[in-house]
């Protein structure tokens, strides 16, 4: 009898447990659906730049032997200093201080070269190579660069910083006047905030005149300073790679990568930006991302907007807010 109660009793608790169990009929039971944002941003709204066009100007006269074979040598530091520092979207085109020479390289959209470009360090040791030191004795800076951005237009970019770099050791001897040339970067540029200006130099201020006897005080490269922003280095030093690297660090000091700052904290997975209803790629440059999450200010900074070429052009910016709950 005692063993019947004991069963009866097992059953009657199984059933409680079961019907405890058992969601009632009473009650909605669901999870909250993921929250997205989406906002829309005109890209002609963004502050600031990563393009950087560098039109490098190279003395090939006589006496420049040594100093292409420094610039050749660390080409490869500076390439590298220009991926080390703020997400530069970098350009870069090769003329000489002759006049009567076209470009070497990266003035034409057949001959590009920036980051995405096979070979940039070879690309540009060849051109340095090709430039070589049989150009014409008076070295000319203002007008070769007139020339080579007059007929090649499309090297200068919307919105980007003309960076010229100037290796000689001889004054400016052009024709036109430091007023003129500053007239014509104006033109081009809009405004000379968007113009730098880096002379590796042979001014007897800091070297023994090996060619040409002239001072920094009082020339054309002085005057030129007083407009545009300017750093200048002995061309006599022989740590090219220090020079170089300097340069491409100095750059990057001067560029400000456009960016959204969004609403809230994303969930980084759900975060997407879209161009005409298309996924845009995020990640680093190398891999062929135009943007990443800049956690700390939490904004979506751009490393470039070639993929929208256009005056009017919009992305999408899309993510699920990260409220801090865990749903398996």
């Amino acid at each position: 009898m005692g063993a019947l109660r004991l069963g009866v009793l097992f059953i009657c608790l199984s059933f409680v447990v079961l019907s405890g169990c058992r969601k009632s009929d009473d009650y909605l039971y669901h999870l909250d659906a993921p929250v997205e944002v989406k906002a829309t941003h005109k890209l002609k709204n963004l502050i600031g730049s990563s393009a950087v066009d560098m039109l490098w100007v190279i003395d090939n006269s006589g006496s420049m032997d040594p100093y292409q074979a420094g610039i050749k040598a660390n080409t490869s530091l500076f390439i590298d200093s220009l991926a080390s520092g703020s997400a530069i979207n970098w350009k870069i085109g090769l003329i000489s201080t002759d006049t009567g020479d076209n470009p070497y390289t990266g003035l034409t959209q057949q001959d590009i070269l920036n980051a995405t470009s096979a070979n940039p360090v070879g690309q540009f040791v060849s051109a340095v190579a090709k430039l070589g030191t049989g150009g014409s004795p008076t070295e000319k800076t203002y007008e070769p660069i007139i020339k080579a951005l007059t007929n090649n237009p499309s090297f200068l970019r919307d919105n980007s910083i003309l960076a010229i770099i100037l290796v000689s050791d001889a004054p400016e001897q052009s024709v036109v006047s430091t007023q003129e040339f500053l007239a014509f970067l104006k033109q081009i540029k809009g405004d000379l905030k968007n113009v730098l200006f880096y002379g590796v130099l042979g001014a007897n201020d800091w070297c023994t005149p090996t060619d040409d006897t002239w001072s920094w005080a009082g020339s054309r490269f002085e005057e030129l300073s007083r407009s545009v922003k300017t750093a200048t280095y002995p061309i006599c030093d022989p740590n090219y790679g220090k020079t170089l690297s300097a340069i491409g660090t100095d750059l990057g000091k001067h560029v400000k990568s456009p960016k959204i700052f969004l609403q809230a904290r994303p969930k980084q997975n759900t975060l997407k930006v879209s161009y005409h209803g298309r996924p845009v790629p995020g990640g680093s440059r190398a891999e062929g991302g135009y943007w990443y999450l800049n956690s700390d200010e939490n904004s979506v900074v751009f490393h470039n907007l070639d993929f929208a070429p256009g005056d009017n052009e919009e992305v999408e910016v899309s993510y699920e807010p990260d409220d801090g709950k865990f749903i398996p």
